[in-house]
C-alpha cells in the first residue's frame, strides 16, 4: 500500500513539474532598422522536458496594418533564414513556425473566425508532428504599424496569453493633435 501510494506522488509531481516549466511570453520592440513598425514575439519554453505541438492566435486590430513581406509568395509560416541576413523589411515579416509547422485552420477557441493570416484580423492555429520543440523556442512574430490599436491572444498546452495593442507615442501624440483639428473644422 505504501509503495503504491509512493508511486502516485512520483507520477503526480511529475506531471505538475512538467506542466508548470512549459510557459508562453512575448516579447514586444520597435526595430530601429525598421521605422513605423513593432514587433511582438511569441515564445514557447517547454522547460525542456514539453514538447511544443500546437497553439492558436488571434490579433484583432480596430486600426492599424499588420506587416507582411510581399516577396515572393506573401509566405506566413516561418522559413529559415538565408546564409546572408536578410533586409529589414523580411526580418520583421509577420509568421507562424516554427520550421516544419502547418496550418491548421482559424482559432475559434480563442473567439477567432475562419482562417485568416492578413490583418487587420489574424486567426489562425498551426501544429508540428515533430518531436524536440521543448526548449525555449519562437513560434510566432507579429509586426504592426506605430498607429494599431487593438488585442492578440495566444494559446498552447493550456497556457493562454492576451495583450492589448495600443499606438507608440509619437503617434498618440499626432492623434491627439488631430482631434482638435478635426473638431475646429466642424464648427
Amino acid at each position: 500500500m505504501n509503495i503504491c501510494k509512493t508511486i502516485a506522488t512520483l507520477l503526480a509531481v511529475t506531471l505538475t513539474s512538467a506542466t508548470t516549466q512549459a510557459s508562453l511570453s512575448v516579447d514586444m520592440f520597435q526595430p530601429v532598422d525598421f521605422p513605423g513598425w513593432k514587433v511582438y514575439q511569441f515564445f514557447w519554453d517547454g522547460g525542456g522536458t514539453v514538447d511544443w505541438t500546437s497553439a492558436g492566435m488571434v490579433v484583432d486590430l480596430s486600426q492599424g496594418d499588420v506587416y507582411n513581406y510581399p516577396y515572393p509568395d506573401n509566405r506566413f509560416v516561418f522559413e529559415p533564414l538565408a546564409i546572408f541576413p536578410p533586409p529589414p523589411e523580411e526580418l520583421y515579416d509577420t509568421w507562424i513556425g516554427p520550421e516544419g509547422a502547418s496550418v491548421a485552420g482559424g482559432a475559434g477557441d480563442l473567439g477567432g473566425g475562419p482562417q485568416s493570416l492578413e490583418g487587420p484580423q489574424i486567426s489562425v492555429s498551426w501544429f508540428i508532428t515533430s518531436t524536440g520543440y521543448n526548449g525555449h523556442i519562437q513560434i510566432a512574430q507579429v509586426t504592426v504599424s506605430n498607429d494599431a490599436m487593438g488585442t492578440w491572444k495566444i494559446i498552447s498546452a493550456g497556457e493562454m496569453l492576451e495583450g492589448v495593442i495600443t499606438p507608440e507615442p509619437a503617434s498618440l501624440a499626432l492623434f491627439g493633435l488631430a482631434i482638435p483639428a478635426l473638431l475646429r473644422r466642424q464648427h
